[in-house]
C-alpha cells in the first residue's frame, strides 16, 4: 500500500507538471452549403439558427457560447455541427489537456451570422498525451535485478517509464529468470514477479587462442577452455588474451536452461 501511495503521487504531480497542449484555428472561417442542416431549429428568441461546422483532427472536443449552443451534431468523428443564435459573437472550445480556444468569430472573417447559413472552421492540436508513467514491480524473492527491454535498472521497485509494451525480466542469482511482456498505462502500473530456485548449469567457455583470462561480473574465474557452473542469470563477461592485454572481449550474455551451453570467443 505504500509504494502504490507513492505511485498514485508521483503520477499525480506529473499530470500537474504537464504544460497543456494548444487548440489553433487554420484559416480564414469559410460559407458553405450543408443540406442536411435544419432550419427548424430555432433559438430562445424564436430565430432560426446559423451554424457554424467545426473540422477537426482532434475527438473528445466539447464546446460553448455567450447566448448558449441551441443544438450540437456530430455529422463525423471530425466533423461537428453547432447550432447558434444568429447574433452569436463568440464560441469556446475546451478538451483535456488542451487549453480552451476562444474564437472570436469576427476575427476569422465571420462577420455576421445569417439564419439559415452555415460557416466552416477548422480547428488543429497536436495530441499531447503523457509519455511515462511510474511502475511498481513486486519480486520474490526480494531485491531482484529488473531489466526493461533488455536495459539494466538494477535492483528496484519504483521505476518510471514510457507508457506502452515492454519486456519485463526479472533475475536473481540461485533462482530461474522471468521475462514476460508487460503493457504500462496508467492504470496498469504494478506488477507482481515469483521466482523459483533452479540449479546451475554447466557452461564451457571456449577460446581462440586459449588461456585467455576470463572474468564474470568483474570478479576472475580462471583460463579457458573452462567449464563453470553458472546459475540461470545476466552476466557481464570479459576476456582478456593471453598475450596481447590490449586485446579485450566484454559482453553480456544470458545464461538460460535452454540456452547455449558452450560460449565460443575469438579475438
Amino acid at each position: 500500500m505504500r509504494y502504490l501511495i507513492i505511485i498514485i503521487l508521483l503520477n499525480l504531480n506529473y499530470l500537474f507538471c504537464l504544460e497543456l497542449s494548444e487548440m489553433n484555428v487554420v484559416d480564414d472561417g469559410e460559407k458553405i452549403h450543408i443540406s442536411s442542416f435544419d432550419k427548424t431549429i430555432r433559438d430562445a428568441n424564436e430565430d432560426i439558427c446559423s451554424g457554424i461546422l467545426i473540422l477537426s483532427n482532434l475527438h473528445g472536443l466539447q464546446f460553448d457560447s455567450n447566448n448558449g449552443i441551441v443544438k450540437i451534431q456530430q455529422i463525423e468523428p471530425t466533423k461537428t455541427l453547432l447550432y447558434l443564435s444568429p447574433g452569436e459573437r463568440v464560441i469556446r472550445i475546451f478538451k483535456s489537456g488542451y487549453q480552451p480556444l476562444k474564437i472570436i468569430l469576427m476575427e476569422y472573417g465571420i462577420k455576421n451570422l445569417e439564419s439559415g447559413k452555415v460557416w466552416q472552421l477548422k480547428i488543429e492540436g497536436e495530441e499531447k498525451k503523457q509519455k511515462d508513467v511510474t511502475i511498481l514491480i513486486k519480486t520474490t524473492p526480494a531485491e531482484s535485478k529488473i531489466f526493461i527491454d533488455n536495459e539494466d535498472k538494477g535492483v528496484t521497485n519504483l521505476l518510471r517509464i514510457p507508457i506502452g509494451k515492454h519486456i519485463l525480466r526479472v533475475e536473481k542469482i540461485g533462482f530461474e529468470p522471468v521475462e514476460k511482456e508487460i503493457y504500462v498505462n496508467n492504470e496498469n502500473i504494478e506488477f507482481n514477479i515469483t521466482l523459483e530456485e533452479t540449479d546451475p548449469i554447466l557452461i564451457t567457455f571456449q577460446t581462440v587462442p586459449e588461456e585467455a583470462t576470463i572474468f564474470l561480473n568483474d570478479e576472475p574465474k580462471g583460463k579457458t577452455n573452462r567449464k563453470l557452473l553458472l546459475f540461470p542469470c545476466t552476466y557481464q563477461i570479459k576476456l582478456i588474451h593471453p598475450t596481447d592485454q590490449n586485446k579485450i572481449i566484454i559482453e553480456q550474455i544470458h545464461i538460460s536452461k535452454n540456452g547455449k551451453k558452450i560460449l565460443k570467443y575469438s579475438f
